[in-house]
């Protein structure tokens, strides 16, 4: 992304390098409203660039030999949140005090939030990851409900383990949304709007799975139906 510098046409790039620079014209696009003076909005840049360079080690690792906690690690960026989130605090200025950096350190509500919306992506996936892992195993997508039925030996284990996962860090991100809000920096603006952001993509993120099943995953909504929604939840 540090190659980035002026937005081209498809003419200009070649119809092969159509996407390619549609990206880039996106990228140079959304950069021009930003003041790149400002922290946050460095830190959305690097948030891209980390999202871009995951996707490529994705692509060419051998994901065979990847133990689940590589794949999660790896997956937390390529499922989009980390940029998400610092896109908007770039569109709302948002700046942590010190005091508020070190209390979401210790809390980890992004890196809660980010291992939920694999979950809810692997679970939602699951039957379809499956069916490719047994008839085109070179080209199944990473699924980490999926490595743990290799573990566990039966999809119907892996299924339920992947389920009671994700209800876990649900109840998790609830309980870190709450110590913060409630605790000596719960009415700091910057603060509450990154967690209502946070909290916006989880239930957001679980909606638009269940809206999804019948055109993208077919015969995932009894799993889909058994995940905490927090909006549930007691706040």
């Amino acid at each position: 992304m540090n190659e980035i510098v002026a937005p081209v046409s498809r003419r200009e790039a070649g119809n092969d390098c159509g996407a390619a620079y549609d990206f880039q014209n996106c990228y140079v696009s959304l950069m021009s409203h930003f003041d790149g003076g400002r922290q946050e909005v460095k830190d959305f840049q690097s948030a891209l660039r980390r999202i871009c360079s995951s996707m490529q080690m994705e692509k060419s690792a051998d994901k065979d030999a990847w133990s689940e906690q590589e794949m999660l690690e790896i997956r937390k960026v390529v499922v989009g949140i980390p940029a998400f989130s610092e896109c908007w605090r770039a569109i709302l200025g948002l700046v942590f005090a010190p005091p508020i950096e070190s209390a979401l350190k210790i809390h980890a509500p992004l890196d809660i939030t980010c291992e939920i919306a694999c979950l809810v992506n692997d679970i939602a996936s699951f039957d379809r990851d499956e069916q490719t892992s047994r008839t085109d195993p070179a080209n199944v997508d990473p699924n980490l409900v999926l490595l743990r039925m290799r573990k566990l030996g039966s999809r119907e284990a892996a299924l339920e383990s992947g389920i009671q996962w994700y209800n876990r860090k649900v109840e998790e991100f609830r309980l870190a949304e709450q110590a913060l809000l409630t605790g000596e920096h719960g009415h700091d603006p910057a603060l509450r709007s990154y967690l209502e952001i946070l909290h916006c993509a989880i239930v957001g993120d679980l909606a638009t799975s269940k809206h999804l099943v019948p055109m993208r995953y077919e015969g995932s909504a009894p799993a889909l139906a058994r995940l905490l929604k927090l909006d549930d939840l007691s706040r």
